[in-house]
């Protein structure tokens, strides 16, 4: 049965029966469509728990129940939502917005009601809990015939009244090419981002900085009236002048800082004035040019101090007297003075030696009172009255070189040797500063000890070296030889024991590793932590000893990887350890109180290796010791001396008898402690790898004093 032309309520039809389900259905339309105030006309999806009877304008793109009532009332009704499409000029109130909306069903839309044109009469505002505050808008003052357009901010704001003082919380922009601000000529203030900013927070207050490429910017604080004065006061900690900023000009203006860095450089309490730059120039201003240096008191300093790294080098001026003084270092610590001119005569001394750069002959038209080094004739000269004469090494000459100096006649001249000395009444043989070349043929040349050989020693022709071997009678000397080709060790004060198994090495010519006399300790079967090598059943020497004259050692052997050399994961130590039972398969290092040479796994280089009982020190042999890649090629010597008493040190000396490579140190912390015995102990292991390992020992010679 049709139904109403506007809210569709349905007729009762004639002898209808349950006429009150008719009638109650047209109620439910009334109840819904009758004084229309809905919830939300933005809301897209139904609400989770709506409340009898309320409704909503379902928006476009609605979701779940919605979808496909799009503009039209939904209202929830017995449990279940209702829908009734709007006809043309419906009106609805938002609740949520407090909007009167008409629906344009041309448009499918609903929109706000309210268009037309108001007089300013009419139209008052009026407070809704007070009616006597009211506002109105008055336009009687607008051009006949002129209309205004005042176009309202996208945002909640408060409207300007600019014949009031007001405050404004919102952003303002004014547009204009010229803009006043503050133009009364009578006392007062202008403030500008004066608020209290919070902690926390940070104000930017920016003047001028929208000018673009071309562009003039120019910015005048305070009056430009001759005689008018004023106060410019900067309270920020840091001001920051722009890359950009190339000049600042101050005519006639005196700067007052406490502290001035230039250049990204930051000045302190001590250096005020602070400058990073590749170069500082102080240029004259039409004539001469003077920097001062102005110091208190004649004991206080006033110089020029040259640095590396604020480390000081090298420092003139008047340091701590009134003479003019050059002074040097090497560590910014201690200073050793090179130089000082006597402020009341002029006088020049000279603290240390003074080194001539040698000439290849005599000066050109020498002055008199000049001195040079021939390094032609090996003398010095001086020209005195008109005549170059020779300072030393004529019939004249006196002794050269220090206290205990030995001369001997070097082409015509006395010349001190290097490596000989007196000491005492006796001869002296030092180190030499590096090992002498061969002698002639039938000759041999004898001189002082080297590194961990404590001893004179003696070069043949051939270049092999052999320390002289004191009298044994008073030593505790422990000795192993190799046989060669055969199992059999030739020892004397000592037993090994096998780690892994000895076998006997057949000799050959093919290096040096296989041409010396030697016993390998293999392990044939590959395995991970295989290890071979040997130990000692005794711990016999220390390092130093608490009491004077006993403990040291003087310690040598000659040793070289025999098999699995290539496996990247060996590790091992030739040399002595405080523990002489068979060492734990980890890298060397981490094992407590020994000293030798070795490699944890990885290294590239073999190490000296120093550990007592907390800590370890590794020395890098360098790329004259790679550790070995080949099996049976490589062969070294390892020489140790350790002086008896109470300081502990350890002379140490490398040999590659390979290559002839050798390194030398002395070793003086993370030492095994005086009162550690230690023993023979020597080995190679696969380390994490399965693989197998081998070692071979060339010879073993240790002695001590007790």
């Amino acid at each position: 049965m049709a139904g109403t032309p506007n809210l569709v309520l349905p007729y009762l039809a004639a002898n209808q029966a349950q006429k009150h389900v008719t009638v109650n259905e047209a109620l439910r339309r009334l109840d819904a469509l009758v004084q229309i105030t809905v919830q939300s006309a933005a809301l897209a999806t139904p609400p989770g728990g709506p409340v009898e009877g309320q409704r909503w304008i379902i928006p476009a793109s609605p979701t779940g129940a919605w979808v496909g009532h799009a503009s039209q009332i939904a209202a929830w009704q017995d449990g279940a939502w209702a829908f009734y499409a709007p006809l043309d000029g419906w009106t609805a109130v938002d609740v949520s917005t407090d909007t009167l909306l008409l629906y344009n069903a041309g448009a499918g839309v609903w929109a706000g009601l309210i268009t037309g044109v108001f007089s300013d009469a009419a139209f008052t505002l009026q407070d809704d809990l007070d009616p006597t505050k009211q506002a109105r808008f008055q336009i009687a003052g607008f051009t006949a015939g002129a209309t205004r357009v005042f176009t309202l901010p996208d945002a909640t704001a408060t409207l300007a009244g600019l014949a009031v003082a007001q405050t404004f919380s919102a952003k303002q922009t004014l547009s204009n090419a010229n803009n006043d601000l503050g133009t009364s000529t009578g006392s007062g203030t202008t403030n500008l981002a004066t608020g209290a900013t919070t902690s926390g927070n940070t104000k930017a207050i920016n003047i001028g900085t929208a000018g673009v490429s071309g562009s003039t910017t120019n910015i005048a604080l305070g009056s430009a009236v001759a005689g008018a004065l004023g106060t410019l006061t900067v309270n920020s900690p840091s001001v920051i002048f722009a890359t950009t900023v190339s000049s600042i000009a101050m005519a006639s203006a005196n700067v007052a800082a406490l502290y001035l860095g230039l250049g990204g450089a930051t000045a302190d309490a001590t250096n005020r004035l602070s400058l990073n730059a590749p170069a500082s120039l102080f240029n004259h201003a039409g004539a001469g040019h003077q920097i001062k240096v102005n110091k208190n008191a004649a004991s206080d300093t006033g110089s020029l101090l040259f640095q590396t790294g604020f480390s000081g080098r090298a420092e003139m001026g008047l340091t701590g007297s009134d003479d003019w003084a050059i002074k040097v270092s090497a560590d910014g610590t201690t200073f050793y003075p090179a130089l000082v001119c006597d402020r009341t005569t002029g006088r020049v001394r000279f603290q240390n030696a003074v080194q001539l750069v040698p000439a290849a002959g005599d000066l050109a038209s020498p002055a008199n009172g000049e001195i040079w080094y021939n390094s032609t004739t090996g003398k010095f000269r001086a020209r005195q009255g008109g005549a170059s004469l020779d300072l030393i090494g004529s019939a004249s000459a006196t002794a050269a070189g220090a206290a205990g100096d030995i001369q001997i006649n070097a082409a015509g001249s006395l010349g001190v040797p290097a490596d000989v000395t007196t000491e005492g009444g006796q001869l002296r043989l030092p180190v030499p500063g590096s090992t002498p070349a061969a002698p002639a043929a039938f000759g041999v040349k004898l001189f002082g000890p080297r590194a961990a050989r404590p001893v004179p020693h003696i070069m043949r022709p051939d270049g092999i070296v052999t320390p002289l071997q004191g009298s044994l009678a008073s030593k505790n000397v422990v000795s192993v030889r190799c046989v060669g080709n055969a199992v059999t060790l030739t020892t004397l004060g000592t037993a090994l024991t096998a780690i892994g198994t000895a076998t006997a090495a057949t000799l050959a010519t093919t290096n040096i590793h296989t041409v010396k006399r030697h016993l390998e300790y293999l392990v044939t079967v590959a395995a991970v932590g295989a290890m071979g090598g040997y130990r000692g059943n005794v711990g016999f020497c220390t390092v130093g000893n608490n009491a004077a004259g006993v403990g040291g050692f003087l310690y040598e052997t000659e040793w070289g990887p025999t098999t699995g050399v290539a496996n990247t994961t060996k590790r091992g130590l030739t040399g002595l350890s405080a523990t002489v039972g068979t060492p734990t398969d980890v890298n060397p290092s981490t094992l407590n109180n020994q000293i030798g040479m070795g490699c944890d796994a990885g290294d590239a280089n073999w190490q000296m290796i120093f550990t007592n009982a907390t800590t370890f020190t590794k020395i890098d042999l360098g790329s004259g010791f790679p550790v070995s890649t080949v099996d049976r090629t490589d062969a070294y010597r390892l020489s140790m001396y350790s002086p008896a008493g109470a300081s502990q040190r350890i002379d140490w000396e490398v040999t590659n008898l390979t290559t002839g490579a050798v390194q030398a140190g002395s070793q003086t912390a993370t030492l095994p402690a005086a009162s550690a015995l230690l023993g023979f102990r020597s080995w190679l292991s696969s380390g994490v790898t399965s693989s197998v390992v081998g070692y071979s020992l060339f010879g073993l010679y240790c002695e001590t004093d007790y």
